[in-house]
């Protein structure tokens, strides 16, 4: 891939026509206008741009304008005439308003034919821009082409003149543009011409900058100029640029409609807005760049170069369909992948939910492809220590060298959902299984929103939060089985709350109470549980459970358990429970789970969202993050990765236990501490090891998304503090707890290249021998927040410059103010050349 990184960099072509700022009084595509001939007033032809607008110069734009301009456009058509050249007419505009942009010349353009399926094979797109092409088919090229890429440039002589010719764009002045490729496509030795195929062109719009001609030095008019640096921006990577994809047959000249899905594109089996539930922006990267230079944000285009080609060069496995599984089997993949390959660099990937759950990804017009299709490359990606060439470890099947007989076995009605179904086995780690783990399952556990044939539906009522008049925490619920009110069971020995269920989950609550000289915290300080199985039997003789009243709902109070007056932000909920001692709701007939009533072991855990009220007469705790932002990555929060069963699957009350006091060897566990400083595991200079001690290594944790994407959790607003519930909240926020304990006199610490685990391992931030009972090891609100990504010295610096505590203790963090907000706050601009200090959604600016 190396080589096609290398090519992309020099993507630039020669300027055929310099645009003006026009009026948009006419255009010369104006038969396209909708309202008018010549274009007068001509909105949205069928090129999609609004000719009621002025064009947009992209030579005349500002930084700011390349950040703030999203692209979007599209081809008009597409043709390969008789010297084999492509010939493809599109059109770009601002996004916003379709607005049509001139000036352009640089895209990266591609070409590919989809191969029919044959012989029970899937179809499969073969690059035209690829090993096979001579060097005089591409004579602007220095190589014959090798792994699949784009067309190539124009190349220049250091006079100025051209020394061979790449691909050419006239520009239409109108927002519309015609490419000429620059490679005779039919001149592939691998890729024999058939015009009666399936071709895909797509058209990679990088950004609007005008980079200078390749091989002169840049013009006047060669692009915007870089505030920072003074000089003209080459690449401009950010996440506006957009792909124009067209499937056409050659032979008729019509555009490709799938007459079963009605969709326009062939093998429409991925989407690119899946891909983005995790990644944001695919093509923008994990660390904010590409090596793609961005001009990648389709699935459909990645799928023109990842074919089965580059299977055959030094790279091996960069086929989309293996690649892409084994990159998000990664840990999982039950082989080792040879050295050298591209699977190989991804094997530590951890896939942040079950890898089962293939309708996450696959949501394309073929939707169900992935379920009829059965082949060795698709199947082997995944189960890859199966050789089918041998046959080894393919059970019954034995050697297949085609996959002709594959749906034999696999491909009957949903054979393949049925081995899909994510459902978490029992986890060996569990007392009931002879295991030490007291906090996770012995059932097993349905993962991803899975719903298992012959599994009730159960869903949690919470009519109301309240205190008695004796200030005891009291709730009012009720649940519901398939959508009718559940009546529990009358208490004998050895019975259960519900018929075939065993288990409960619990209410909780949670309150602040004055801290640190604060009357009314803005965090939760304390909470307070009851298993309501161990309520319903009389085991807990701290809590009471009435009959259910006229409506169904019953009432449970905690007498053991008394909120003083001075007591804020009062909320309860039902779910929460996990572990050994309070198993969750289990059903016990599904005939595939069985349960073993002698062991605890088995069964269906019932996976059901928490939910929760504030107290009467109390004022809710601020929400500052969403369920739905959690599990456009995790699917379903708490499970695969399986944290408290499954149990604690909302996101706006983890802080009902991981509160500002709560901590671990060291490290601060506090909801925001714990979250911001797994998902930063890559940027970190500290590695975060809370739980190794568990055998758990955050620090080995990837982030699919863009980082500084604070919004891609954070609802807008919160996490700079402009949203008005967030701005109230400043003066009440409180510091983090690191350690409230004896350290011992011999620590131990995980420093980089030293990972032996398990082991007991402190933060690197604790003294050993230190007390830090009386006057505790804390870190300060607001730098809280910030160090849990930016943790190097200098950020510590700064952050203890302007009044922040950072690893100091309480004592002296009560008497210092943060001043963080009095540059980085409110709701200033956030373009990339503002002069003042910049807001903290400036600073993270991720579009």
């Amino acid at each position: 891939m190396k080589g096609v990184f290398k090519r992309l960099t020099l993507l630039a072509a020669t300027i055929i026509s310099v645009a003006f700022l026009l009026n948009g009084c006419s255009g010369s595509d104006g038969a396209n206008g909708a309202n008018g001939a010549n274009g007068v007033n001509g909105v949205d032809g069928k090129d999609g741009v609004d000719r009621s607008l002025a064009v947009l110069d992209s030579g005349k734009l500002s930084a700011d304008d390349l950040k703030n301009i999203a692209l979007d456009g599209k081809i008009i058509s597409a043709t390969i005439p008789a010297d084999g050249k492509p010939v493809v007419k599109f059109s770009v505009y601002n996004k916003a308003n379709k607005q049509g942009v001139v000036g352009l010349a640089t895209f990266s353009l591609h070409i590919a034919q989809l191969k029919p399926a044959v012989n029970g094979s899937a179809s499969y797109w073969q690059n035209y821009i690829s090993a096979g092409l001579p060097q005089t088919a591409m004579p602007a090229s220095t190589n014959a082409a090798s792994n699949p890429a784009t067309d190539s440039v124009t190349v220049f002589n250091a006079d100025g003149t051209i020394k061979a010719q790449g691909y050419s764009i006239v520009d239409g002045l109108d927002g519309t543009y015609t490419a000429t490729f620059g490679a005779d496509i039919t001149k592939n030795t691998n890729v024999p011409y058939d015009a009666t195929l399936v071709h895909r062109i797509a058209i990679g719009v990088r950004s609007v900058v005008v980079p200078g001609i390749l091989g002169l030095t840049p013009k006047a008019y060669a692009g915007p100029i870089n505030p920072t640096t003074g000089v003209v921006f080459a690449q401009f990577v950010n996440t506006n640029g957009t792909a124009l994809v067209y499937d056409f047959t050659p032979a008729t000249g019509t555009a490709f409609k799938d007459a079963a899905t009605g969709s326009n594109f062939a093998r429409d089996i991925v989407t690119i807005a899946a891909c983005n539930q995790c990644h944001y922006r695919l093509e923008y990267g994990s660390n904010n760049t590409s090596g793609h230079f961005g001009s990648r944000p389709d699935t459909k285009v990645c799928v023109v170069c990842h074919t089965p080609q580059l299977n055959a060069l030094s790279y091996k496995e960069g086929n989309f369909t293996s690649f892409i599984h084994k990159i998000h089997m990664g840990e999982e993949l039950p082989a080792a992948e040879p050295a050298g390959t591209l699977a190989a660099a991804f094997g530590d990937v951890r896939y942040p939910q079950d890898i089962r759950n293939c309708t996450f990804c696959h949501k394309g017009a073929d939707v169900d492809k992935w379920n009829s299709t059965v082949t060795r490359s698709a199947c082997g990606s995944c189960h890859n220590n199966v050789n089918f060439a041998t046959g080894a470890n393919h059970g019954i099947g034995g050697v297949r060298t085609d996959d002709q007989a594959c749906s034999l076995c696999h491909g009957s009605g949903d054979t393949i959902k049925s081995y899909h179904l994510a459902v978490r086995n029992p986890d060996p780690n569990a007392p009931e299984l002879g295991g030490t783990n007291t906090h996770t399952y012995a059932g097993y556990l349905p993962a991803a929103g899975t719903v298992v044939p012959g599994s009730a539906v159960i869903t949690w009522d919470v009519s109301s939060v309240s205190l008695d008049a004796s200030s005891h925490p009291v709730i009012k619920f009720k649940f519901k089985k398939d959508g009718t009110d559940v009546v529990f069971n009358t208490y004998a020995a050895g019975a259960e709350l519900m018929t075939n269920f065993v288990g409960s989950p619990s209410a909780y609550f949670a309150w602040a109470e004055p801290q640190d000289g604060i009357a009314k915290p803005a965090d939760f300080t304390k909470a307070a549980s009851a298993y309501l199985k161990n309520v319903w039997n009389g085991t807990v003789a701290t809590s009471t459970l009435s009959a259910p009243d006229a409506n169904g709902y019953y009432t449970l109070t905690m007498t053991g358990t008394t909120l003083p007056a001075n007591a804020s932000m009062f909320t309860g909920g039902i779910g929460y429970t996990y572990g050994s001692a309070t198993p969750p709701l289990t059903q016990t007939n599904v005939a595939l789970y069985p349960y073993t009533a002698a062991t605890n072991v088995g069964g269906l855990i019932v996976v059901t969202p928490n939910v929760w009220k504030t107290g009467a007469t109390f004022t809710a705790r601020r929400t500052i993050v969403s369920n739905d932002k959690c599990n456009a990555c995790h699917a379903k929060l708490g499970i695969a990765p399986t944290f408290h069963s499954g149990q604690r699957n909302d996101a706006p009350t983890c802080s009902f236990c991981h509160t500002v006091n709560r901590n671990n060897n060291g490290w601060s566990v506090n909801a925001k501490d714990a979250i911001h400083s797994i998902h930063a595991a890559g940027k970190r200079t500290n590695k975060f090891s809370w739980e190794a001690s568990a055998g758990d290594t955050y620090w080995k944790i990837g982030y699919p998304g863009v980082l500084k994407n604070c919004e891609q959790c954070h609802l807008t607003g919160t996490y700079d503090f402009s949203a008005s519930a967030s701005a109230a909240a400043v003066p009440n926020l409180l510091s983090s707890t690191m350690s409230n304990v004896l350290i011992p006199a011999t620590i131990s610490t995980i420093v980089t290249g030293n990972e032996t685990i398990p082991g007991t391992y402190y933060s690197p931030f604790v003294t050993a021998g230190a007390d830090y009972t009386a006057d505790n090891l804390v870190i300060s609100p607001i730098s809280a927040a910030c160090f849990t990504c930016h943790d190097t010295a200098a950020a510590k610096a700064h952050m203890v410059n302007e009044g922040g505590t950072i690893n100091g203790l309480r004592s002296v963090a009560i008497t210092r103010t943060e001043t963080c907000l009095v540059c980085h706050g409110g709701a200033s601009t956030t373009n990339v050349t503002n002069t003042t200090t910049p807001a903290i959604k400036a600073v993270h600016r991720w579009w």
